[in-house]
């Protein structure tokens, strides 16, 4: 049984169905129990919307108390992870980005299609905003301007706008098990309990940029 006052997991990479089904795995396993609290450790470019809301809805109803901390970028549909956090820590230098669903194709598409694709895009708008509503309390009029626009913030602008709920400098007790998108990367693997200083200097990667082809409403 496990008795640690908390367990560790820093997902890293984008989110899509490799991730998901490493993520679901690991927390099958005996250490994670509903009544220990997770810390949830984000480094993500985004990825699949409907994929990052499911995994925040399952993280949810599997443990009691959740804290999600942005390691430095929390970008697109990561954030919907990040939201999930009872607290939500950043570091001062870590980014945020948002922006409108889209969609790009590389055939030409009809009228008929063109509608059905804007309505999904409707869709995928409604469900960002009424799920950043919930975690946030932010109102639907806030909300919808975001999703109308590109929208980058520092770890001060997201605890400004409610985004974030706390500053972090150090991360004390820090035991985790990775889960990672790639392919070449191993499932989950642990390092050493250690204490991690202020991550102030690390190296941002640049924002994610949708390439023609990916199904976006990846907010």
């Amino acid at each position: 049984m496990n008795t640690s006052e908390h367990t560790d997991i820093v997902i890293s990479g984008s989110i899509n169905d490799l991730l998901a089904e490493r993520l679901l795995t690991e927390i099958q396993q005996e250490r994670y129990q509903r009544h220990i609290p997770l810390r949830l450790f984000l480094n993500s470019p985004g990825g699949s919307m409907p994929i990052a809301l499911t995994l925040a809805r399952l993280l949810l109803c599997s443990f009691d108390s959740i804290e999600t901390y942005n390691l430095a970028t929390v970008d697109s549909a990561a954030v919907s992870l990040y939201l999930i956090g009872n607290k939500r820590y950043t570091f001062s230098s870590s980014r945020f980005y948002l922006h409108p669903p889209s969609i790009t194709s590389d055939h030409k598409l009809d009228r008929a299609s063109l509608d059905a694709l804007s309505l999904l895009l409707e869709s995928d708008t409604n469900s960002m905003v009424g799920f950043y509503q919930e975690m946030t309390g932010l109102s639907r009029e806030q909300l919808n301007s975001w999703f109308h626009q590109h929208i980058v913030l520092t770890g001060e602008q997201a605890l400004h706008y409610r985004i974030a709920t706390e500053n972090c400098k150090h991360i004390t007790d820090f035991s985790p098990r990775y889960v990672l998108s790639s392919n070449e990367a191993l499932t989950a693997y642990p390092l050493p309990r250690a204490h991690m200083d202020s991550m102030g200097d690390m190296q941002l990667p640049p924002a994610h940029i949708p390439f023609p082809g990916e199904r976006c409403a990846d907010i």
